[in-house]
């Protein structure tokens, strides 16, 4: 079966992580409001200007956006985020509570800090789960920043900073 990753932003370190996610065999969909950041992404991946059509149908999503714009996105999509979903945040300095209480509800939440090397796919990248993160969905999240680098997991989120 097919995973489906969704990213919401389309920069660089989405554009990235979505081309090679697409070269393993993910369904990967960007969700992007500018054209000409959507333009720079080739088939197999989608893009939609619309955050909420992006996210529906993934069983992940990768929050990709700049932080001082991160809580505004988080409570847009918050509405069309399930309960079997994935919401895996790359945005620097935002901790996990955070994106907890903009979700409004428990949801399974990642945090990671990938470096600047993983443009080229030769980063280390710091993930950290809350409780609602299943097995299956912390090797999900493994497996998509796994296309950027190594990965390492901690503990507490804290451990990011």
């Amino acid at each position: 079966m097919t995973r489906r990753v969704a990213f919401v932003g389309g920069g660089n370190m989405a554009h990235a992580l979505a081309t090679r996610l697409a070269a393993d065999a993910f369904d990967v969909v960007v969700a992007e409001p500018l054209a000409e950041q959507r333009a720079r992404f080739a088939a197999p991946v989608t893009t939609t200007p619309h955050n909420t059509d992006a996210v529906q149908a993934a069983s992940t999503i990768v929050l990709a956006v700049k932080p001082q714009v991160l809580q505004a996105v988080v409570r847009e999509i918050a509405p069309t985020v399930g309960d079997d979903q994935l919401v895996v945040s790359i945005a620097a300095g935002v901790p996990i509570a955070a994106i907890e209480s903009w979700l409004g509800v428990d949801r399974a939440v990642v945090r990671c800090m990938p470096n600047t090397p993983a443009l080229v796919g030769a980063g280390i990248t710091g993930l950290a789960a809350n409780a609602a993160v299943t097995g299956d969905q912390r090797d999900d999240a493994e497996a998509i920043l796994r296309t950027a680098g190594e990965v390492i997991w901690f503990d507490s989120d804290a451990a990011l900073d």
